[in-house]
């Protein structure tokens, strides 16, 4: 989840905590806001994870792209809280 550290952002962070998914909290700035929002979302259950990246640098978003697949085999779905949001299936293009 972009921009997760605060606002929307970690409101919608946490909501996909709740509802059972693992998380990764992007974030530019900030990692102490950040690694609050991780210490909730594990509160609830969920696993979850603060990782640095601009998204609006495409090989930031790779690299966040590929640590999903690292830590919890496939990432279905990506949000873009800054601009646009996408879902992705394993084995999508970026």
């Amino acid at each position: 989840m972009t921009g997760a550290n605060s606002g929307i952002g970690e409101g919608v962070a946490i909501a996909l905590g709740d509802a059972g998914a693992n998380v990764i909290v992007n974030y530019v700035v900030k990692p102490d806001e950040a690694n609050a929002v991780v210490e909730k979302i594990k509160a609830g259950g969920s696993d979850a994870i603060a990782l640095q990246a601009d998204v609006s640098k495409e090989d930031q978003v790779i690299d966040l792209r590929c640590w999903c697949f690292v830590l919890w085999v496939c990432c279905w779905l990506t949000n873009n809280n800054a601009k646009r949001s996408n879902v992705l299936k394993c084995g999508d293009a970026i």
